[in-house]
Protein backbone atom coordinates (compact mmCIF):
# COMPACT_ATOMS: atom_id res chain seq x y z
CA UNK A 1 0.00 0.00 0.00
CA UNK A 2 1.04 3.40 -1.20
CA UNK A 3 1.83 6.36 1.41
CA UNK A 4 0.05 8.92 0.60
CA UNK A 5 0.88 12.41 0.12
CA UNK A 6 -1.91 14.86 0.04
CA UNK A 7 -0.50 17.49 -2.54
CA UNK A 8 0.25 14.48 -5.14
CA UNK A 9 -2.10 14.12 -7.93
CA UNK A 10 -3.38 10.35 -7.89
CA UNK A 11 -2.68 8.18 -10.17
CA UNK A 12 -5.73 6.10 -12.26
CA UNK A 13 -5.31 3.05 -10.97
CA UNK A 14 -4.21 4.37 -7.10
CA UNK A 15 -6.70 3.95 -4.16
CA UNK A 16 -6.11 6.28 -1.35
CA UNK A 17 -7.65 6.66 2.05
CA UNK A 18 -10.24 8.87 2.66
CA UNK A 19 -9.03 11.72 3.88
CA UNK A 20 -10.21 15.74 4.97
CA UNK A 21 -9.25 18.91 3.06
CA UNK A 22 -6.29 19.41 5.07
CA UNK A 23 -4.23 16.08 4.48
CA UNK A 24 -5.72 14.27 7.81
CA UNK A 25 -7.27 10.57 8.08
CA UNK A 26 -10.39 11.26 8.77
CA UNK A 27 -11.69 9.14 11.96
CA UNK A 28 -14.03 6.32 12.28
CA UNK A 29 -16.88 8.59 13.52
CA UNK A 30 -16.56 10.67 10.25
CA UNK A 31 -15.77 7.38 8.06
CA UNK A 32 -19.43 5.95 9.10
CA UNK A 33 -21.27 9.45 8.79
CA UNK A 34 -20.17 9.15 5.16
CA UNK A 35 -21.53 5.92 4.89
CA UNK A 36 -24.40 7.02 6.09
CA UNK A 37 -24.75 9.59 3.50
CA UNK A 38 -23.95 7.39 1.07
CA UNK A 39 -26.23 5.09 1.73
CA UNK A 40 -28.90 7.29 2.13
CA UNK A 41 -27.96 8.85 -1.69
CA UNK A 42 -28.01 4.79 -2.73
CA UNK A 43 -31.41 4.60 -1.31
CA UNK A 44 -32.89 8.01 -3.02
CA UNK A 45 -31.47 6.61 -6.30
CA UNK A 46 -32.96 3.46 -6.20
CA UNK A 47 -36.47 4.75 -5.43
CA UNK A 48 -36.02 7.18 -8.87
CA UNK A 49 -34.99 3.61 -10.73
CA UNK A 50 -38.21 1.94 -9.48
CA UNK A 51 -40.37 4.55 -10.38
CA UNK A 52 -38.58 4.36 -13.78
CA UNK A 53 -39.40 0.61 -14.20
CA UNK A 54 -35.82 -0.17 -14.11
CA UNK A 55 -33.43 -1.97 -12.26
CA UNK A 56 -29.65 -2.08 -11.41
CA UNK A 57 -27.13 -5.36 -12.91
CA UNK A 58 -27.39 -8.04 -9.66
CA UNK A 59 -23.67 -7.64 -8.95
CA UNK A 60 -23.85 -3.87 -8.78
CA UNK A 61 -27.57 -4.24 -6.46
CA UNK A 62 -25.07 -6.63 -4.34
CA UNK A 63 -22.61 -4.06 -3.83
CA UNK A 64 -25.27 -1.24 -2.75
CA UNK A 65 -26.32 -3.73 -0.13
CA UNK A 66 -23.41 -4.20 0.80
CA UNK A 67 -23.20 -0.41 1.72
CA UNK A 68 -26.80 0.01 2.58
CA UNK A 69 -26.98 -2.62 5.28
CA UNK A 70 -23.45 -3.78 6.06
CA UNK A 71 -23.21 -6.93 7.50
CA UNK A 72 -21.02 -7.66 11.05
CA UNK A 73 -18.01 -9.75 10.49
CA UNK A 74 -17.80 -13.14 11.33
CA UNK A 75 -14.39 -12.00 13.32
CA UNK A 76 -16.20 -9.29 14.98
CA UNK A 77 -19.38 -11.54 16.45
CA UNK A 78 -16.68 -14.11 17.00
CA UNK A 79 -14.65 -11.56 19.26
CA UNK A 80 -17.64 -9.96 20.66
CA UNK A 81 -19.08 -13.84 22.04
CA UNK A 82 -15.58 -14.00 23.92
CA UNK A 83 -15.43 -10.72 25.48
CA UNK A 84 -18.25 -11.20 26.94
CA UNK A 85 -17.26 -14.51 28.55
CA UNK A 86 -17.05 -14.84 32.38
CA UNK A 87 -17.86 -12.60 35.09
CA UNK A 88 -17.93 -8.74 35.90
CA UNK A 89 -15.27 -7.56 38.53
CA UNK A 90 -16.81 -4.16 38.66
CA UNK A 91 -17.26 -0.82 36.64
CA UNK A 92 -14.90 1.42 34.89
CA UNK A 93 -14.37 4.61 33.52
CA UNK A 94 -11.49 3.61 31.21
CA UNK A 95 -14.61 2.97 28.46
CA UNK A 96 -17.67 3.81 28.40
CA UNK A 97 -21.37 1.16 27.99
CA UNK A 98 -22.11 1.11 24.61
CA UNK A 99 -25.85 0.21 24.66
CA UNK A 100 -26.06 2.99 27.48
CA UNK A 101 -24.65 5.31 24.83
CA UNK A 102 -26.97 4.78 22.31
CA UNK A 103 -29.91 6.06 25.03
CA UNK A 104 -27.61 9.28 25.72
CA UNK A 105 -26.02 8.57 28.51
CA UNK A 106 -22.72 7.99 29.89
CA UNK A 107 -22.30 4.93 31.98
CA UNK A 108 -19.07 3.00 32.93
CA UNK A 109 -18.98 0.06 31.69
CA UNK A 110 -17.77 -3.10 32.91
CA UNK A 111 -14.56 -4.66 33.57
CA UNK A 112 -14.00 -8.51 32.76
CA UNK A 113 -12.08 -10.85 34.60
CA UNK A 114 -9.61 -13.30 32.87
CA UNK A 115 -12.13 -16.12 31.75
CA UNK A 116 -11.46 -19.04 33.96
CA UNK A 117 -12.21 -21.80 31.43
CA UNK A 118 -13.15 -22.41 27.73
CA UNK A 119 -13.63 -25.57 25.95
CA UNK A 120 -12.92 -25.67 22.36
CA UNK A 121 -13.61 -28.96 20.15
CA UNK A 122 -12.09 -28.87 17.02
CA UNK A 123 -13.47 -31.27 14.26
CA UNK A 124 -11.10 -33.36 12.86
CA UNK A 125 -13.32 -35.34 10.35
CA UNK A 126 -12.11 -35.89 6.83
CA UNK A 127 -14.20 -33.53 5.76
CA UNK A 128 -12.62 -29.99 7.24
CA UNK A 129 -8.95 -29.12 5.53
CA UNK A 130 -6.00 -27.83 6.22
CA UNK A 131 -7.00 -24.36 5.15
CA UNK A 132 -10.26 -24.44 8.04
CA UNK A 133 -7.49 -25.78 10.62
CA UNK A 134 -5.41 -22.95 9.89
CA UNK A 135 -8.37 -20.56 10.15
CA UNK A 136 -9.67 -21.80 13.23
CA UNK A 137 -6.33 -22.26 15.08
CA UNK A 138 -5.48 -18.58 13.89
CA UNK A 139 -8.96 -17.09 15.45
CA UNK A 140 -8.18 -18.86 18.83
CA UNK A 141 -4.71 -17.34 18.56
CA UNK A 142 -6.48 -13.95 18.37
CA UNK A 143 -9.40 -14.40 20.91
CA UNK A 144 -6.62 -14.98 23.72
CA UNK A 145 -4.86 -11.47 23.06
CA UNK A 146 -8.33 -10.59 23.14
CA UNK A 147 -8.83 -11.43 26.78
CA UNK A 148 -6.46 -13.53 28.60
CA UNK A 149 -7.94 -17.21 29.60
CA UNK A 150 -6.31 -18.84 32.35
CA UNK A 151 -7.12 -22.44 30.70
CA UNK A 152 -8.33 -23.68 27.29
CA UNK A 153 -9.26 -27.08 26.56
CA UNK A 154 -8.68 -28.15 22.54
CA UNK A 155 -10.69 -31.35 22.20
CA UNK A 156 -10.49 -33.11 19.14
CA UNK A 157 -13.40 -34.88 17.68
CA UNK A 158 -14.99 -36.77 14.32
CA UNK A 159 -17.29 -39.58 15.65
CA UNK A 160 -15.33 -39.77 18.80
CA UNK A 161 -13.71 -37.52 21.27
CA UNK A 162 -9.75 -37.76 20.80
CA UNK A 163 -8.93 -38.79 24.39
CA UNK A 164 -5.22 -38.84 23.60
CA UNK A 165 -5.38 -35.75 21.63
CA UNK A 166 -6.60 -33.76 24.06
CA UNK A 167 -4.81 -30.72 24.95
CA UNK A 168 -4.67 -28.38 27.83
CA UNK A 169 -3.61 -24.69 27.38
CA UNK A 170 -2.46 -21.89 29.82
CA UNK A 171 -2.12 -18.64 28.75
CA UNK A 172 0.77 -18.27 26.59
CA UNK A 173 1.09 -21.85 25.55
CA UNK A 174 1.83 -22.89 22.30
CA UNK A 175 -1.57 -24.15 20.09
CA UNK A 176 -1.20 -27.53 17.94
CA UNK A 177 -0.71 -25.84 14.40
CA UNK A 178 -2.22 -29.32 12.81
CA UNK A 179 -4.62 -31.97 13.43
CA UNK A 180 -4.56 -35.88 12.06
CA UNK A 181 -8.13 -35.59 10.30
CA UNK A 182 -10.43 -38.23 9.08
CA UNK A 183 -14.12 -40.29 9.73
CA UNK A 184 -17.04 -39.02 9.95
CA UNK A 185 -19.20 -36.45 12.75
CA UNK A 186 -20.90 -36.76 15.61
CA UNK A 187 -21.44 -33.89 18.52
CA UNK A 188 -22.97 -35.55 21.14
CA UNK A 189 -19.60 -37.13 22.40
CA UNK A 190 -18.67 -33.40 22.93
CA UNK A 191 -21.41 -32.47 25.63
CA UNK A 192 -20.91 -36.04 27.64
CA UNK A 193 -17.14 -35.23 27.80
CA UNK A 194 -18.40 -31.68 29.11
CA UNK A 195 -21.10 -33.18 31.43
CA UNK A 196 -18.09 -35.76 32.93
CA UNK A 197 -15.78 -32.70 33.68
CA UNK A 198 -15.23 -31.75 37.08
CA UNK A 199 -16.29 -27.86 36.83
CA UNK A 200 -18.58 -26.44 33.56
CA UNK A 201 -16.21 -24.26 31.78
CA UNK A 202 -17.43 -20.75 31.34
CA UNK A 203 -18.24 -21.44 27.49
CA UNK A 204 -17.73 -23.91 24.76
CA UNK A 205 -16.95 -23.03 20.99
CA UNK A 206 -17.20 -25.49 18.45
CA UNK A 207 -15.18 -25.33 15.29
CA UNK A 208 -16.86 -27.33 12.90
CA UNK A 209 -18.75 -27.84 9.29
CA UNK A 210 -21.75 -28.81 10.82
CA UNK A 211 -21.51 -32.47 9.07
CA UNK A 212 -23.74 -34.25 11.91
CA UNK A 213 -27.21 -33.78 13.32
CA UNK A 214 -26.47 -36.03 16.43
CA UNK A 215 -25.94 -32.98 18.52
CA UNK A 216 -26.77 -34.64 22.13
CA UNK A 217 -27.84 -32.74 25.06
CA UNK A 218 -27.43 -28.89 25.48
CA UNK A 219 -24.96 -28.29 28.28
CA UNK A 220 -25.66 -25.11 30.99
CA UNK A 221 -22.57 -22.87 29.74
CA UNK A 222 -23.18 -20.66 26.70
CA UNK A 223 -22.22 -22.50 23.38
CA UNK A 224 -20.97 -21.29 20.21
CA UNK A 225 -20.67 -22.90 16.50
CA UNK A 226 -18.38 -21.37 14.70
CA UNK A 227 -18.78 -23.36 11.08
CA UNK A 228 -16.67 -23.18 8.22
CA UNK A 229 -20.25 -24.22 6.40
CA UNK A 230 -23.48 -22.04 6.00
CA UNK A 231 -26.06 -23.27 8.70
CA UNK A 232 -29.33 -23.43 6.72
CA UNK A 233 -32.98 -25.04 6.60
CA UNK A 234 -34.33 -26.29 3.67
CA UNK A 235 -37.33 -24.67 1.66
CA UNK A 236 -39.90 -27.18 3.00
CA UNK A 237 -38.49 -27.14 6.50
CA UNK A 238 -37.71 -31.14 6.27
CA UNK A 239 -34.20 -30.76 6.41
CA UNK A 240 -31.49 -27.78 8.61
CA UNK A 241 -28.47 -28.12 9.65
CA UNK A 242 -28.64 -25.66 11.88
CA UNK A 243 -28.13 -26.65 15.68
CA UNK A 244 -31.01 -26.84 17.76
CA UNK A 245 -29.33 -25.14 20.71
CA UNK A 246 -26.46 -22.13 20.64
CA UNK A 247 -25.26 -19.31 18.89
CA UNK A 248 -23.65 -20.18 15.41
CA UNK A 249 -21.84 -18.04 13.03
CA UNK A 250 -20.08 -18.59 9.19
CA UNK A 251 -16.49 -18.57 9.27
CA UNK A 252 -14.90 -17.08 6.08
CA UNK A 253 -12.47 -19.94 4.87
CA UNK A 254 -10.66 -18.15 1.72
Amino acid sequence: KKEENPKRKKLPSEVWDSRNEDGTKKTAEELEKERRNLSKRIEQARSVEREAGSSPHAGVARAMDRVVSPQTSWISMLSSFWSDIGEKSGDTYRKFDRRAMMSGLWMPDKEKRAINHVVIPFDVSSSVGKEEQSVFIDQIEQLRELVPCKLITIVPFNTTIKQDRIVELEQGDEIPRRMQVGGGTRFSPIFNYIRRMDREPDAVIIFTDLGSRDYGEEPACRVLWASSVPAWTSNDGSYSNHPPFGEVIEVEVL
